[in-house]
């Protein structure tokens, strides 16, 4: 059994998949209002501002900075007919966001919209009903289809669905209430889209602790909510599909030590260099292009070079594999493992890296050792990673707003130390305009902020007021 820690304060939502004991998994989501640009699965209404005859798209306003792109393969209904005589500049579209904007490109689109839900993801534009090839049961596969086939107008006659891995043993009447609530919000998007007429514009944003219950919750997990908003997010959402989950709020001891965890987590996924308990090192380093690994003996012990380099390439294996997790690193990635010149040993430490790897939903093929030494693999890109969330790509420091965030958190349980004592928060002047009082009233804190360009980001000063 797991549990899931949410956090969240108005600058930031956090999430964590505790096994024992240990961070799995690892999200942190920032909510500050100057970055409105639309996220992975966010639904938008757009308006059709360009198309593009030699590349069979379209250039869509959907109320971001930069247009939204539109492949040819993604409109719906699918025709073989050109673009050009499918769409016109100036037509409204409801459209889904396959990926958000990144290192200066804009958001890619689709018609073919997708509503996630835990055991099942409704396919408003496609009437199929498809189940996970993970589920190799054929009688499980026929009784999940023989659920579904007539729940609220579904099937052939109404909206499709794919059926998850999750949704294996579920009962039909839990599934058929999943289907027709997933139905029905669609049918409210619907209607919202006709009713807003051609201005671009957001539909739909999932709330960031409903994506990681999606994407992580179990049969058998707890959920924990380490403050009243989070709770706010959960509930909905877990009595809608996963009644029987259990969700409580933390006391405020609980709360404040599973926070520290979560920043301790956190603190770690965004640091270049990791050291093992050998005393070896990995090195992870993001670029545009790809993310390299490398992997250094370091101080790890005596013993014959061969051996050495094997039992320190096993040991980043799985320090590697968990990193990919918690960073949300995504794309290319290429590992320098130590030197091995025995094949034995170099399949040894891929069956290693690919069994490390069997329970990552986002990790894809694993290439052999290159002739000089490299092991390339890719994992499927979730938005941007830990490190394009939180740090100012101009330097390595924390982005105001992931600052201000931290800063709310320490305000917190500063607070709930002093028995609601009024405080004095002293951060940087980028840091202390994310922070006017009615955020600070809002988040129920009672402090005042001072701008002071001497403190660093990453450490504000917190005392008693005047």
């Amino acid at each position: 059994m797991a549990e899931i820690l949410l956090d969240a304060n108005p600058l930031e939502a956090r999430a964590a998949r505790l096994a024992d004991g240990q961070v799995r998994d690892l999200r942190v989501t920032s909510l500050d209002g100057s970055d409105a640009a639309p996220a992975d699965g966010d639904l938008v209404l757009g308006r059709v501002r360009r198309i593009d005859q030699a590349l069979q798209a379209a250039f869509v306003e959907i109320g971001d900075a930069r247009d939204g792109y539109l492949d040819a393969s993604d409109l719906r209904p699918r025709q073989k007919r050109p673009v050009q005589r499918r769409l016109q500049e100036g037509q409204a579209l409801l459209l889904q966001v396959r990926h958000g904007a990144l290192a200066g490109k804009g958001a890619g689109l689709t018609m073919a919209v997708q509503l996630p839900g835990w055991r099942l993801v409704l396919t408003p534009t496609d009437s199929d009903l498809t189940v996970s090839r993970r589920i190799a049961d054929a009688a499980e596969r026929q009784r999940l289809r023989a659920a579904l086939a007539g729940a609220d107008g579904g099937g052939r006659d109404g909206p499709g669905c794919i059926v998850r891995t999750i949704a294996e043993g579920a009962a039909a009447d839990s599934l058929q209430a999943e289907y027709a609530h997933l139905a029905a919000q669609w049918r409210e998007l619907a209607a919202a889209a006709e009713a807003a007429g051609p201005v671009p514009r957001g539909l739909r944003a999932e709330a960031p602790a409903c994506a990681a219950l999606r994407d992580w919750l179990q049969p058998g997990d707890a959920v924990l909510a380490l403050d009243g908003a989070a709770l706010a997010q959960a509930r909905p959402w877990l009595q809608a599909h996963a009644p029987e989950v259990p969700l409580r709020l933390a006391a405020p001891a609980e709360a404040a030590e599973r926070g520290a965890l979560l920043d301790e987590a956190v603190q770690s996924a965004l640091e270049v260099r990791l050291d093992l308990p050998s005393g070896a090192a990995v090195s992870i380093v993001e670029t545009p292009a790809l993310t390299a690994i490398d992997v250094d003996s370091a101080a790890s012990g005596p013993a014959p070079a061969g051996i050495r380099a094997l039992r320190v390439n096993l040991e980043a294996v799985a320090a590697i594999a968990r990193q990919m997790r918690l960073r949300g690193i995504g794309g290319l990635l290429v590992i320098d493992f130590l030197r091995m010149a025995d094949p034995r040993q170099q399949a040894e430490v891929l069956d290693a890296l690919r069994t490390a790897l069997a329970d990552d939903p986002e990790a894809g093929q694993v290439l052999p050792f290159s002739p000089l030494g490299l092991v390339e693999l890719v994992r499927r890109r979730r938005g941007p990673s830990l490190s394009q969330c939180l740090l100012d790509p101009a330097a390595p420091q924390l982005r105001p707003a992931a600052a201000a965030a931290l800063a709310l958190r320490r305000l917190r349980a500063e607070q709930q130390a002093l028995q609601g004592r009024r405080l004095r928060l002293s951060c940087p002047p980028e840091v202390a305009r994310l922070l006017p009082p009615e955020r600070l009233q809002r988040a129920g804190l009672n402090a005042e902020v001072a701008a002071d360009a001497t403190v660093p980001r990453h450490a504000p000063r917190i005392g008693p007021a005047g």
